[in-house]
């Protein structure tokens, strides 16, 4: 009886939540994400501000203040008013399609990218599924001349090879390049100080690639939140610990703002903690989905 009764509560107390976001502050018929913020203030960890909440499941409010529309999780994440302020918002398919034409999205790096591959897939509407494993892969988005491309480079100098060689020579320049890297290096190689090394040799051809190629734009994937206990091997349980990989995420975090916007898988992950955790590495799909309307809305898609 109570179980069922703090269910209903809490289910209670999240729809007044959402109207109290959608209500507040606004003159009728505004939507609160146009106020846009001073653009000085609008920094990464704003974009990456806000607050998962525990919601009843069912289609998304009109007018949601929420980054996702997830019907398999109950768990969605909520934008701050900082973000809303610099026009972070639920972006629905259709205005993706369009939004994206024409623009080719590609992921370099490990199963982080490939992950957030797959979420942008679910955001445009696209009925196609990512390539499972150690795989390169290229496909049609929805819409209007969309391609989004994944390389598997899972270590940094795999990447670094990537942007130095195969990134310009493409027939056509990427207008983003999604990078994450550090599950392996932590897995395998073990040696942070290292990694921090690699990383900034990384950034360091990140900024030539950028400076020949000025409409490419540079998002550094942070590390994914670990749960020991979830994990499926003695070798992940022993070196991919939280602490470990937050020496590795420290090394990202000091790559250099002017090469690389940040991608905060560490924040969302983190912020939903070890239940949103699908096997102690990578976070549940409503995760990246979050992640991928963060990174939309910083790229001003």
């Amino acid at each position: 009886m109570w179980g069922g009764i703090r269910t209903r509560a809490a289910g209670c107390i999240a729809l007044l939540y959402l109207l109290f976001w959608t209500l507040t502050g606004l003159p009728s018929g505004t939507r609160h994400w146009e106020r846009a913020a001073p653009q000085h203030q609008c920094t990464d960890e704003v974009w990456h501000q806000g607050s998962w909440l525990d919601t009843p499941p069912g289609p998304c409010p009109p007018q949601p203040p929420l980054a996702t529309c997830n019907a398999s999780s109950s768990q969605q994440w909520a934008f701050s008013s900082p973000a809303r302020a610099c026009g972070a918002r639920y972006l629905d398919p259709t205005h993706l399609r369009r939004a994206l034409k024409g623009q080719t999205m590609m992921f370099i790096g490990d199963s982080i990218t490939r992950h957030l591959a797959a979420a942008l897939l679910r955001a445009v509407g696209s009925t196609d599924e990512v390539v499972v494993g150690h795989a390169d892969f290229d496909l049609t988005l929805p819409g209007h001349d969309a391609r989004l491309s994944f390389l598997w480079r899972p270590y940094p100098w795999n990447v670094t090879e990537a942007l130095l060689e195969e990134v310009p020579a493409l027939p056509r320049t990427p207008s983003v390049v999604i990078a994450s890297f550090c599950l392996w290096h932590a897995l395998h190689v073990r040696d942070a100080d290292a990694f921090a090394e690699d990383a900034a040799e990384l950034s360091a051809a990140a900024a030539k690639v950028g400076a020949r190629l000025p409409g490419l734009r540079l998002l550094l994937c942070t590390c994914p939140h670990t749960v020991t206990a979830l994990q499926g091997t003695a070798a992940k349980r022993e070196a991919l610990t939280p602490r470990r990989v937050a020496a590795y995420d420290a090394a990202l975090r000091a790559q250099p703002a002017a090469t690389w916007r940040r991608l905060g898988v560490a924040a969302l992950s983190r912020a939903c903690g070890d239940a949103c955790s699908a096997d102690g590495v990578h976070p549940q799909p409503v995760v990246f989905d979050a992640l991928v309307q963060v990174m939309l809305g910083m790229l001003g898609v």
